[in-house]
């Protein structure tokens, strides 16, 4: 039986293997803070109007990722580092290599590495097609 590291290990590499892509912080609405490698992007099932994006997100150590939100969920596992995580109405929480979160739609949201080394997330979002993966609050 295959664990879930080794999972998500030949996800990851399938995926670079296809098709890798590293946005600027204009492709992700704006949001400064983050180094962020798509790798695999297709519709979603039973909603054409959406895409589902699988990418990595790295997160320098010290840095702290703006204030943001995503339109739908934000589900991820952290691949190595530490970060504290910020979200609107709740308690800071706190995650480390091999822990798993989800951030609900439309909740802002920060996170600051808090490690030595860089934060590396495995993050899958689902967004309108054609839009980007995060958009600052509106003020």
């Amino acid at each position: 039986m295959i664990d879930l590291k080794s999972l998500l290990f030949c996800a990851v590499v399938a995926g670079v293997a296809n098709y890798a892509y590293c946005a600027s912080a204009e492709d992700q609405g704006g949001v400064n803070g983050i180094t962020w490698t798509e790798l695999e992007r297709v519709p979603l099932a039973g909603s054409p109007k959406k895409e589902e994006i699988l990418g990595i997100a790295v997160i320098e150590p010290g840095v702290t990722v703006e204030l943001h939100i995503h339109e739908e969920y934000e589900v991820g596992y952290l691949l190595e580092g530490e970060f504290s995580l910020q979200t609107e109405g709740e308690a800071v929480r706190t995650f480390k290599a091999g822990d798993s979160y989800a951030i609900l739609p439309d909740k802002a949201h920060a996170a600051t590495s808090t490690g030595k080394t860089a934060v590396k997330v495995l993050v899958t979002y689902i967004v309108e097609a054609g839009k980007s993966l995060a958009e600052l609050p509106k003020k």
